[in-house]
């Protein structure tokens, strides 16, 4: 089976560090690299001509497989999820800012709204990470709450781990409250259950067993706000990817606040991968 990772781009300088990663997933999964850019006219741009050149130079020189896909429309999100839709391709990785001036992560930017609607598992690459590109991914942090989702996410963070012969760690945090600093906020379960961290430690070896791929792996249980506590250990364990599932159990939570997965993006050092599936290969 062919792999492909689906790489859209305005390139923006930005877009040169989330093509690295490209070439990186390239080589750990052997894939092909598809170039999307959408034009929304036949005008030159002589930036874009200057970029694509650069892409290419790097793209020779680490003899990836790759091609460019020219479109034409004014509505890049639905193009991009159409693509996906339509050619599957094993991974999509994009950069989380581009070259308009208001592109930086406001609600509906063309990064949220693939974020959201794409069937694609996704890695989305912060543009001002201080990281260098690593050839291959050594250090994971993969966020459960033992929902379907964090179980997809655990499948690629060890999938991954295993190509590149490296090291996972598994965060499950306890929250400390459903509504902090309003009238709905009440004590973390550590001061409900005498033993819940032991309870989750627990629940980590019947939930790890199920995926049975030879890696090193810690486990960390944490109190406080999930994305914070997530975001807070990858710096500390200066991890070179974060994964998690698109959504987990935090249901009406969610709808209020924004969930878990939209923050960690926002706040991550590292690049973020959004499991919407489990690896089939």
């Amino acid at each position: 089976m062919k792999k492909t990772i689906l790489f859209p781009t305005d390139f923006a300088k930005p877009s040169f560090t989330a093509l690295q990663y490209a070439i990186s997933f390239a080589s750990i999964l052997n894939a092909e690299i598809q170039i999307m850019h959408c034009k929304s006219s036949n005008d030159e741009d002589t930036h874009i001509e200057s970029m694509k050149e650069q892409f290419v130079n790097e793209l020779q020189k680490t003899q990836t497989n790759y091609q460019f896909q020219f479109t034409f429309s004014k509505d890049p999100s639905t193009q991009i999820i159409q693509a996906c839709t339509t050619n599957n391709p094993t991974l999509l990785i994009m950069s989380t800012h581009g070259r308009h001036p208001l592109a930086k992560w406001m609600l509906g930017s063309i990064t949220e709204q693939v974020m959201r609607h794409t069937p694609t598992p996704v890695i989305l690459v912060p543009c001002n990470t201080k990281q260098q590109v690593p050839n291959l991914i050594k250090v994971i942090l993969v966020g459960i709450d033992f929902s379907l989702p964090s179980r997809q996410a655990l499948n690629w963070a060890k999938y991954i781990s295993k190509q590149c012969d490296g090291e996972i760690h598994i965060l499950h945090t306890i929250e400390s409250g459903v509504f902090q600093g309003t009238p709905f906020e009440f004590p973390s379960l550590q001061n409900l259950v005498p033993n819940a961290e032991q309870t989750i430690l627990e629940a980590f070896k019947n939930f790890d067993s199920n995926i049975p791929i030879p890696t090193l792996s810690h486990h960390h249980v944490l109190t406080g706000i999930a994305s914070k506590e997530m975001v807070a250990l990858a710096e500390q364990l200066n991890a070179q990817l974060l994964v998690i599932g698109p959504h987990g159990s935090g249901g009406m939570r969610e709808l209020l606040l924004g969930s878990t997965t939209e923050r960690v993006v926002r706040m991550s050092p590292c690049p973020v991968f959004i499991a919407k599936n489990s690896p089939e290969f």
